[in-house]
């Protein structure tokens, strides 16, 4: 038979191959190479590549929600990106964060200090002179009043050296002071509180008549003094005040002065004028 030609017969009367083709046996199972990794989408061609060292999670901009990264987590953030490799977040630079917000109080607490100080040392020398002046002045009308009010003197002695004065209440209206019936004296310092005031004048800059007084302080005496009687009258004079930074520089621009009237012992406080003539560069404020 043409159609078994060639073959052998095999059981049954079944066609044989003559030519058996060889028995392929397969081979013993072997694991799977450790620690490798096809990446086919990142390598066209399909190399075996070993994979990276592994690094942490949240290097790869991984942040699992809840609980430790595992690699559960890794998996699912793979799948959903469409990659075998992580989304990593958009790095910037430090420059480009700028500052942070403790980092910022800071530095405005340290320029309002340096600005305060600045401020304070330019800018109010001013008020300084000026509160300084309201203050005595208050002190030296209460004491003419109460020296009308108690029938007996009251005695203000300036201390030049010390910017300081004190106000005596004469009982006896002797001009001394004594204790033993109730006499009291009062000191005040001009630089109480760092005001940095002092009775002074610049060289050269005119008083309040238009001429340069001889003494920052023109009551007579030594110590120069005022004294308040009864009837309302007092020691004619004047008080100059400069801050000592104007004082030390020559500069009148910040001073303040007062006066005192003898026949009715009016106190009146003045501030300097450069541009005032009437007669002296001084301006009343009170």
């Amino acid at each position: 038979d043409t159609r078994t030609r060639g073959r052998d017969p095999g059981p049954c009367g079944a066609p044989r191959n003559r030519f058996p083709l060889p028995r392929i046996v397969p081979p013993p199972f072997a694991a799977p190479p450790a620690r490798t990794l096809r990446i086919n989408e990142m390598n066209p061609r399909g190399r075996e590549l070993s994979p990276p060292a592994p690094e942490p999670i949240f290097a790869r901009g991984i942040v699992p929600a809840r609980g430790r990264p595992g690699p559960g987590k890794v998996g699912h953030a793979m799948a959903r990106n469409g990659s075998s490799k992580a989304r990593r977040p958009a790095t910037r630079n430090r420059g480009d964060e700028g500052f942070s917000l403790p980092e910022l109080l800071a530095a405005l607490a340290v320029l309002g200090i340096v600005a305060g100080i600045g401020f304070y040392t330019v800018h109010t020398g001013g008020w300084r002179s000026g509160a300084v002046a309201g203050e005595l002045a208050q002190r030296l009308q209460l004491a003419a009043t109460r020296a009308v009010f108690q029938q007996n003197d009251f005695v203000v002695t300036f201390d030049l050296a010390t910017n300081s004065y004190s106000i005596h209440d004469d009982r006896n209206s002797d001009g001394t002071v004594n204790t033993s019936i109730g006499e009291t004296v009062t000191t005040y310092e001009l630089d109480s509180g760092g005001t940095r005031i002092a009775f002074g004048i610049p060289a050269g800059v005119d008083g309040i008549d238009g001429t340069p007084p001889a003494s920052a302080v023109t009551f007579p005496g030594n110590p120069p003094r005022i004294t308040f009687t009864p009837r309302g009258t007092a020691t004619t004079g004047e008080i100059y005040l400069v801050p000592v930074e104007d004082l030390q520089r020559g500069e009148p621009d910040r001073m303040r002065a007062i006066t005192v009237s003898a026949a009715t012992a009016r106190i009146r406080r003045w501030r300097y004028d450069a541009g005032s003539s009437s007669p002296g560069p001084w301006r009343l404020e009170q």
